[in-house]
C-alpha cells in the first residue's frame, strides 16, 4: 500500500470493523419462551401463539419484529410478521374484530405501560440488554387443523441509542 493511501485504508477498514462489532445481530434477540392454543372467538376459531422475546445483546433495541409461518401437511397456510410488545387479554381476542387485532399487531411501539415511566413510548421501544417483552401472533382459521405446525423467529429490529 502506498504511504499516501495507508491512512485512508486504515480508516476505511477500521470504520467497517467498528460498525460490525457495534451492531447487535439477530442471534442476540431471541424468543425465550412461547405457548400456543386454539381460541373460539366472535370471528371464528383463531390459533394464538404468545411468548416473550429477550434482548441478549449489549445494546438497547427498538421495534422487534416476529415472523411466523403456519403449515399443515407441508402446505403453507398462513404467514405473518408482527411487532413484539402488543398484548391481548382473552376477552379482547374473543371480541375484537380481526381488523382491530391485526392493526394492533402492526403497531411498532407496542403497548404503553402507564405504570412504568420508562415505557411510556411503548413496550417495543428502548428494550435494554437482558430485558424481555411479550409478543402475540394470531392465525385465523376456518376450523381446527390437525397436524398444524408453526415456526416463529425474530425477523428484525432496530438498534437503539446507548
Amino acid at each position: 500500500i502506498p504511504k499516501d493511501k495507508f491512512g485512508e485504508t486504515i480508516a476505511s477498514v477500521s470504520s467497517k470493523l467498528t460498525l460490525k462489532l457495534n451492531q447487535a445481530s439477530k442471534d442476540d434477540i431471541v424468543i425465550s419462551d412461547h405457548s400456543d392454543r386454539w381460541l373460539s372467538t366472535r370471528n371464528g376459531l383463531i390459533y394464538v401463539v404468545s411468548g416473550h422475546v429477550i434482548n441478549r445483546s449489549k445494546y438497547p433495541v427498538n421495534y422487534i419484529r416476529i415472523k411466523s409461518k403456519f403449515r399443515s401437511n407441508g402446505e403453507r397456510l398462513f404467514e405473518q410478521v408482527v411487532y413484539a410488545g402488543n398484548t391481548f387479554t382473552d376477552n379482547e381476542l374473543r371480541n375484537l374484530p380481526f381488523e382491530e387485532i391485526f392493526m394492533k399487531l402492526n403497531r411498532r411501539n407496542g403497548d404503553i405501560d402507564f405504570d412504568n415511566p420508562r415505557k411510556l413510548a411503548g413496550l417495543n421501544y428502548d428494550i435494554q440488554p437482558g430485558e424481555s417483552i411479550p409478543f402475540f401472533i394470531v392465525f385465523p382459521s376456518r376450523s381446527r387443523i390437525l397436524g398444524l405446525k408453526y415456526n416463529i423467529e425474530v425477523e428484525g429490529f432496530e438498534r437503539g441509542s446507548e
